[in-house]
């Protein structure tokens, strides 16, 4: 019996830890300097149904936001602006 991507649907959740401003603490942390968080890009892949890059795009308006996931079923391709 052969799966495919397909048969198995992913979980449309939101996870916090991936929101540009958690990541900016985090690169700053480490001595980086991050891009304005409210104007970054975001490319999210495997993305679901977008609901993740939704609540995101939802607080940083002003951020390029893309999302592209390989399932058929699902066609996440989400071009944000």
């Amino acid at each position: 019996m052969t799966f495919t991507y397909d048969d198995l649907p992913y979980p449309s959740l939101t996870y916090a830890d991936t929101h540009p401003s958690r990541l900016a603490t985090l690169a700053k942390l480490f001595g980086l300097i991050p891009p304005l968080v409210t104007t970054c890009r975001i490319l999210e892949l495997g993305c679901g149904d977008g609901t993740n890059l939704i609540a995101i795009a939802q607080t940083l308006p002003q951020a390029h936001c893309i999302g592209i996931d390989f399932s058929n079923g699902l066609s996440c391709h989400l071009k944000l602006v």
